[in-house]
């Protein structure tokens, strides 16, 4: 049977992690890496249309392809590096300064291959406001089932690295093109220019997007649906590593209400159980499988 495919627009990153004072060796990331990973070990179809400099390890592309995910719309530039951060968390994990230390080639309408709109799925994954808003113009919603988008596209990069949080001009006009839409309180909150979550999630729901997933951390997150609000928990772990975690809440998301059809609700359940695994192990090589995951959930619900 043909696996449907999700594809996922981003760059993969280099990043370096500094937990309590520790800093581990360069390693693959960027939501690109983690929504690919989840999704090909859910045994969906991945496929990644990326960006990454001559200084991106062949090694860490072979990762990806032992996973199954086809990466033959990444391409390597041989002028610019790939796009890299530099991640510390607080001692307790539960506050992270990123900064930029590289910003890589950016993902431009001409990047994209046609066969994108032969997909179930695509997930706009942008770290560092690389991918060009006029490529959301390409995705042809009548043959995508879901296209979904992380509020990173409101990230601003100072000349020094810095994350700041802005308005998201550029992409606003393609708004009504997303059908559903992740971020976290603070991000969701400037995006909307409010700092009231409730009224941030009705103002960008105004815009378009059908689903809205506010993320909160060891809180859990808010879904609003058709103009309702929904509690989803967070699975009581011990956090070990939380990178990557609203990557793979977003993408989990996608793959249980774009291709297992699950409804918006059971599918954010589902997202934070797959979330949970994450947090609580060694990173991605921790999800667990479907199964695993709607058992998980149960406990949840």
């Amino acid at each position: 049977m043909k696996k449907e495919i999700i594809s996922i627009i981003g760059n993969l990153v280099l990043d370096r992690i500094i937990i309590r004072d520790k800093c581990m060796d360069s390693c693959p990331g960027g939501t690109a890496f983690y929504a690919g990973i989840a999704l090909a070990k859910l045994n969906a179809g991945v496929q990644l249309i990326s960006k990454i400099g001559a200084d991106y390890p062949d090694h860490f592309l072979t990762i990806l392809m032992d996973e199954g995910i086809n990466i033959d719309s990444v391409t390597k530039s041989k002028t610019k590096n790939s796009t890299s951060f530099l991640l510390n968390y607080s001692d307790n994990l539960e506050n992270r300064e990123a900064r930029v230390t590289c910003r890589g080639p950016v993902i431009t309408p001409e990047d994209i291959p046609k066969r994108i709109n032969q997909s179930r799925v695509v997930l706009l994954g942008m770290v560092a406001s690389e991918i060009d808003p006029e490529v959301i113009s390409l995705l042809d919603h009548d043959n995508i089932h879901l296209i979904g988008a992380d509020l990173h596209f409101i990230r601003e990069i100072s000349d020094d690295g810095k994350i700041t949080l802005g308005q998201g001009a550029s992409f606003r006009p393609f708004m009504h093109k997303i059908d559903v839409i992740k971020g976290s309180f603070v991000e969701l909150k400037a995006f909307a220019g409010t700092g009231n979550i409730k009224q941030a999630l009705k103002k960008i729901s105004s815009m378009g997007p059908k689903i809205i997933l506010a993320t909160d951390g060891a809180n859990g997150s808010i879904l609003y649906y058709k103009g309702a609000f929904f509690k989803i928990p967070a699975y009581r772990v011990i956090v070990e590593e939380t990178t990557g975690a609203g990557d793979i809440f977003l993408s989990s998301f996608l793959y249980f209400c774009g291709l297992k059809q699950d409804d918006p609700v059971k599918s954010a359940y589902l997202a934070s159980a797959a979330a949970s695994f994450v947090v609580e192990g060694n990173g991605i090589s921790s999800l667990g499988n479907e199964e695993e995951i709607r058992k998980c959930a149960e406990i949840l619900n």
